[in-house]
């Protein structure tokens, strides 16, 4: 009876009608005890979030129980050994009925095989079924840039990508008002880098532009980023801050400065 109600406090939420008929007055420790527990029950499909080169991975269980994921991508998945996987990701300590687990550091437009895993605190670890899925194809961004006027005549243009591309800068004047296409001017840098920097050289003070940074990858893939009215003259508009963004990726410029 001790047992039983030992049992009770410490798994509120399962039916020890699940535990079967076998007496426990033989138990004397806990390893024997968690034998006599049930393993979660795990939701049916899980709900998967899947990006370019990250997943969130989501199900829920019937217990609290802890939170892991097993995968592999397709050329590592083992489907006949012990552990089919190359690699278990999630938190073991933490014990909840909602679980959720990111994958990151995923390689574009590859297959991946996955397995959820959940166990509580005592008994066996519940094991899904083998589950696929594909990330997607990684877009060639344009993820920030910046612009350093030193003069009228001479501008800096630095911008940054997700991946290796080159580097192209062209500036189109506006005469009257109008788009002067005819007069349009391209500086490229055919270096492969996710750092990009151009200095143009060749303004005119007080005239608009149409600037386009552009990148192209060694697929062909090509991003462009237009700034539609840019100039050196001088003017009472305060300066505006855009395109802040912070991650924990880091990246070494051309002078080796982090």
């Amino acid at each position: 009876r001790r047992t039983l109600e030992f049992l009770r406090r410490l798994f509120p939420e399962v039916s020890l009608n699940k535990l079967g008929p076998s007496p426990f007055t033989s138990i004397t420790s806990l390893d024997q005890l968690a034998n006599f527990m049930p393993a979660p029950v795990l939701s049916g499909e899980p709900s998967m979030e899947v990006g370019a080169t990250e997943a969130t991975i989501k199900w829920t269980t019937d217990i609290d129980a802890n939170s892991l994921v097993a995968m592999a991508p397709e050329d590592r998945y083992k489907s006949s050994a012990t552990e089919p996987y190359a690699q278990i990701i999630g938190n073991p300590d933490l014990y909840t009925k909602n679980h959720e687990v990111k994958l990151i550091g995923l390689t574009p437009n590859t297959v991946y095989h996955i397995q959820l895993r959940s166990k509580a605190k005592l008994g066996p670890t519940a094991k899904s079924k083998d589950f696929t899925f594909k990330t997607n194809i990684e877009e060639l961004q344009i993820t920030s840039y910046f612009t350093q006027v030193i003069d009228q005549q001479t501008v800096n243009f630095k911008w940054v990508t997700n991946k290796n591309a080159d580097s192209a800068v062209k500036f189109t004047p506006y005469l009257n008002n109008i788009l002067a296409v005819d007069q349009a001017k391209t500086m490229k840098d055919n270096v492969m880098s996710v750092i990009h920097e151009i200095k143009v050289t060749e303004l005119t003070g007080g005239t608009t532009y149409e600037i386009e940074l552009s990148s192209t990858d060694d697929k062909g893939n090509n991003v462009v980023k237009v700034l539609p009215n840019f100039s050196t003259g001088k003017d009472d508009v305060p300066p505006e801050i855009t395109r802040i963004k912070a991650e924990s990726t880091i990246f070494l410029d051309k002078k080796d400065k982090t």
